[in-house]
């Protein structure tokens, strides 16, 4: 039988295994963290895996964000730090043992663009390693697909929640545009036809809403908001590399 999602090209479900198929729409149609979050668990129970973590390496020692069994994640917090299990720099998931409350896992590294905000997916469950290692074989692409798509539906829903806490204004959206662009204060003062003290108390402003303490980070910002979405446009030849 055949399993076709709404949301997907025809082919496309037909080449993919239902059960990533229905994790990601799940994830696309997930309104909130705790949706994501059941996807995600789904996709394991599937796989076999029904035990699974979810943690922030950003790079520091590991933080744990979800788990299904959250008693003992200090412990499993402790051995990911000690032996950087899973090391977030690898393209491909992994097997281990060292995890307690894991008999077997399968570590998946996932990320976005940004290197602050890796991340690992772990799933596990009742299994010997080598049964561990036959999902691995049969499930682990999907397995990565779909801690990858349930990680970064994560991030967005996080962030969406963050700028709607923040209350930014449209006054302060059009300052972050311009520092996105590079500009100094006394170029966005000009550009926006406002003062120069205008400009750093709506720079204060947005700092203190956000806790963003560079501009650096307030350049980031504005590019995860989508206010700059592309820093270097090739559109323009007198951007463009030589």
């Amino acid at each position: 039988m055949v399993h076709r999602d709404p949301l997907l090209p025809p082919h496309f479900s037909d080449l993919l295994p239902f059960a990533l198929v229905r994790a990601l729409t799940l994830f696309d149609a997930a309104a909130t963290i705790d949706a994501v979050w059941t996807a995600l668990i789904g996709l394991g129970q599937d796989s076999g895996l029904p035990l699974v973590d979810y943690w922030h390496w950003n790079p520091a020692p590991p933080r744990l964000i979800r788990s299904t069994h959250p008693a003992k994640a200090p412990q499993r917090g402790d051995r990911l730090a000690a032996a950087h299990t899973g090391d977030t720099g690898a393209l491909l998931p992994g097997i281990t043992t060292a995890l307690p409350g894991f008999d077997a896992a399968v570590v998946v590294p996932v990320r976005d663009l940004s290197p602050c905000r890796q991340a690992l997916v772990i799933f596990g469950g009742a299994s010997a390693p080598d049964a561990a290692g036959s999902v691995l074989k049969r499930h682990g692409w999907a397995l990565q697909a779909g801690a990858q798509a349930a990680h970064l539906r994560h991030l967005a829903l996080t962030h969406a929640a963050f700028l709607t806490h923040a209350r930014l204004t449209q006054k302060h959206k059009d300052v972050l545009q311009l520092i996105a662009r590079g500009m100094m204060d006394k170029q966005i003062a000009h550009t926006l036809g406002i003062s120069f003290s205008a400009v750093r108390q709506r720079l204060a402003s947005v700092q203190r809403r956000t806790g963003a303490q560079s501009r650096a980070e307030l350049a980031a910002l504005a590019v995860q908001m989508g206010l700059y979405a592309d820093p270097f446009p090739f559109g323009d030849d007198s951007q463009a590399p030589e």
